[in-house]
């Protein structure tokens, strides 16, 4: 291996004598002096003058030491950075189902790719229990839509704009009523046309379930349920398949593990309604740098999903 002759000719010009160089790497000194001879054919050239039992290095020494101590020097300091990283503290993260996709298929890949000993540990959490998780410190960091409650007492990171969307599946009679608004991100479908739609529903005290049902008390509608869900993520699922409609975070399709296209976004409301999702944590708390990375990771895919929606 090159750099154990860089560390045994380093050693030799250190002890300036064969023995005890020898001696300090625990190697027989006949063996250091066949590594010598070896190396010295291979370049062509003398490391060293020999003076009795005294080594000097040469003018060529003195150039190969530099070097190798050099690269020495380097491999130290990767071994250290890389040790370093196996010991950091690991990132705790709390998210909502609905945002699993987006985490395990698209944030960690990249994350890991990125710093490959970087340790997560994951925490499935309503977005209702947010905020008294983080106060709590039951973890320290957050993903979920920033409510104007959080912003009020959390810091955050922003990671995108999403907005409560009407999902429904390809191909849906709706998509031929929706059409298009410059004050809307997708197709707007009026309330009107919802009357009769079969909706799935998530929990009434879940986000989605809070924002959909304030929505049917302004517009006056009774649609029929034909499923109500304990919790939002899996009702995406059930779109996809042609269940029925559902109101749901805007999350970008991609992200969802569903084929392309399986499910569409629709606009209820004007684009001003949207909101940050973003990584929120207590005021006090300073960010590590595996938090920084794994929330410029977060940014990062969920930025691409949007590009690609």
């Amino acid at each position: 291996m090159r750099l154990r002759e860089y560390e045994y000719i380093l050693a030799i010009a250190r002890e300036k004598n064969m023995v005890r160089a020898a001696r300090s790497l625990y190697v027989s000194q006949p063996a250091l002096s066949k590594l010598l001879a070896g190396v010295e054919a291979e370049l062509g050239v003398q490391l060293f003058e020999r003076n009795g039992r005294m080594m000097t290095p040469t003018q060529a020494g003195r150039v190969y030491l530099s070097h190798a101590a050099r690269i020495v020097r380097l491999n130290a300091q990767m071994e250290r950075q890389f040790r370093e990283q196996r010991v950091r503290q690991p990132v705790a993260l709390a998210y909502p189902l609905i945002y699993s996709g987006l985490i395990t298929g698209s944030v960690l890949p990249a994350l890991h790719r990125a710093m490959p000993f970087a340790a997560i540990s994951t925490h499935i959490t309503p977005q209702r229990s947010i905020l008294e998780g983080i106060l709590q410190e039951n973890w320290p960091l957050a993903l979920g839509i920033v409510t104007d409650e959080h912003e009020e007492l959390l810091a955050f990171e922003p990671i995108g704009q999403i907005e409560m969307a009407l999902a429904v599946p390809r191909g849906h009679p709706l998509e031929g009523v929706a059409v298009p608004r410059a004050d809307c991100t997708f197709p707007f479908v009026p309330p009107e046309a919802l009357e009769d739609v079969p909706f799935l529903m998530p929990h009434a005290h879940s986000h989605s379930g809070q924002f959909a049902q304030r929505y049917f008390r302004a517009h006056a509608l009774c649609p029929p349920v034909v499923l109500h869900a304990s919790v939002t993520g899996p009702l995406f699922y059930s779109v996809a398949a042609g269940a029925g409609v559902a109101i749901l975070p805007s999350i970008p399709a991609c992200h969802m593990q569903v084929e392309p296209g399986a499910v569409v976004y629709l606009s209820i409301e004007p684009r001003s309604a949207q909101r940050p999702l973003g990584v929120m944590y207590r005021r006090d708390h300073v960010l590590t740098e595996g938090e920084s990375a794994l929330i410029a990771c977060m940014r990062a895919c969920y930025e691409g999903g949007e590009a690609h929606a």
